[in-house]
């Protein structure tokens, strides 16, 4: 399992040059969560533990397998965001040196861009803060590490890297190369060859960090089965980490979306929630699993489409997204509007050239001819006057399309009956894509403080596309 020319002196492979569906995982790492499900670290808590029972086959008797993560007191726990890091920095080693060497170099660049961060301060710092948590952290196998050489589950801990260099100035660039070393209890691993496949571009597509943890534990578990079943607590606590304090109700309820986002894909075969369940006595749980066609998540993923967005620094999540929601023609041709833009220097791109090309697929802008030369104050003034004001182009005060778009919703809005702005919040709920309904249900129900801005985003774009379809 290595990348082509891996071997060879002097040549560097690029993340982005490598196909992202030939990812690599290491097995014991997939096993167990070892992160929290969060994105943030504010659990106040400074250890993770997990465990279950399974039967050895080699022993011929159950092992109880425990895994604690600590923390350091000063960079915390894992996130969710830590574990999607720490699968890259696996595929990393196998794109950078086929698994062969210890010490792996990176440009912090390149991490970032295959993440599909912004490319700012924020994004280095976030990088950075992350790559020094499994400096800190200290991972705690009691018979839960699988030694592939002796075939034995062994009791181990250790720190998931050893050394770490960041090469940078001001957060921002690289000045060389960064690099990073692994202990040599996960080198050992890698050497005895406890390593698998994993689609990258599937993982990394999935929106909720449920789904992903889901997918790669079954993604190893159904290496040789296509139909699992599962204990559902010790599924849903021990191997994908939610929380212990929920009950049977809660780790359902928890669960079925990102089940049906797998389903969705085609990693998961499509199943409703009373076959997805069984209960076998008073409290106890099962949970059924088959495996799916998985098609469809690898043609998105693969798609041309994808390419040419992310090709004009369109984040990659936003190009998945688009691909699936709008046709390829409609992409295509705001993708010509963009490079006719481009071309011209018309200074009503310069500012977000990724962002006019989204905010242009997604809001179907038919936008005039990009303007090649600069015109008098006067006939700009003439040629805005004969525009659709749902399309009228950036102001030489620096506007851009999206702000004008939300600015005549605004005024729309507030124009409105309260009667008439509950008839529209309904529809646009009704209509909105599954995910961000399930999602916003999932906030309401936390009291979170994103609720009115997420449902004033979705009633914007719901009136936004009515409205170009009518005219």
């Amino acid at each position: 399992m290595s990348g082509s020319n891996s071997g060879q002196k002097g040549v560097v492979i690029q993340l982005d040059e490598y196909d992202r569906s030939l990812g690599t995982d290491e097995l014991n790492l997939a096993e167990f969560p070892l992160a929290s499900l969060s994105s943030r670290n504010d659990t106040g808590s400074s250890t993770l533990l997990f465990e279950d029972t399974i039967f050895d086959e080699g022993a011929k008797k159950n092992v109880e397998r425990t895994v604690v993560i600590a923390g350091s007191d000063h960079f915390g726990l894992p996130t969710s965001t830590d574990s999607d890091i720490l699968l890259l920095l696996v595929h990393l080693t196998n794109v950078r040196n086929g698994m062969k060497a210890k010490r792996v170099e990176f440009s912090r660049y390149e991490l970032i861009k295959f993440l599909g961060w912004p490319q700012d301060g924020r994004s280095y710092k976030r990088l950075d803060e992350s790559l020094q948590r499994w400096t800190s952290v200290t991972l705690h196998y009691k018979h839960a590490w699988w030694d592939r050489s002796t075939q034995i589950w062994k009791t181990r801990a250790f720190h998931v890297i050893e050394t770490l260099e960041l090469r940078g100035r001001g957060e921002i660039h690289d000045d060389g190369l960064s690099s990073f070393v692994w202990n040599d209890v996960i080198f050992e691993s890698f050497n005895a060859g406890n390593l698998k496949r994993i689609d990258l571009g599937v993982y990394f597509s999935l929106r909720l960090a449920t789904s992903r943890q889901v997918y790669r534990f079954l993604d190893k578990r159904m290496y040789l089965r296509t139909a699992l079943e599962f204990d559902l607590r010790q599924f849903g606590t021990e191997h994908i980490g939610l929380s212990r304090k929920y009950d049977n109700y809660e780790l359902k309820r928890k669960l079925i979306p990102a089940l049906r986002e797998l389903e969705e894909i085609g990693f998961l075969a499509p199943c409703p929630a009373e076959d997805r369940f069984h209960k076998l006595a008073s409290g106890e749980w099962i949970i059924s699993v088959q495996k799916g066609q998985g098609t469809k998540a690898r043609q998105l993923s693969e798609s041309p489409i994808v390419k040419e967005l992310t090709d004009r620094r369109v984040n990659r999540k936003i190009a998945l997204e688009l691909a699936a929601e709008f046709s390829a023609e409609q992409i295509e041709e705001k993708i010509k509007l963009h490079d006719e833009y481009i071309r011209a220097k018309d200074k009503r791109i310069s500012r977000n050239p990724a962002g006019f090309l989204t905010a242009a697929i997604r809001h179907n802008y038919e936008a005039p001819p990009p303007v090649k030369v600069r015109k008098s104050v006067s006939a700009v003034s003439a040629e805005r006057r004969g525009l659709d004001s749902r399309i009228q182009v950036a102001r030489d005060d620096g506007q851009t399309l999206q702000e004008n778009a939300d600015a005549e919703f605004k005024k729309h809005y507030n124009s409105l009956s309260v009667e008439d702005r509950a008839r529209l919040e309904r529809d646009a709920l009704q209509n909105a894509p599954k995910f961000f309904r399930d999602t916003l249900k999932r906030l309401e129900s936390t009291d979170h403080n994103a609720v009115p801005e997420m449902r004033q985003h979705l009633v914007r774009d719901y009136w936004q596309k009515q409205r170009s379809k009518t005219n």
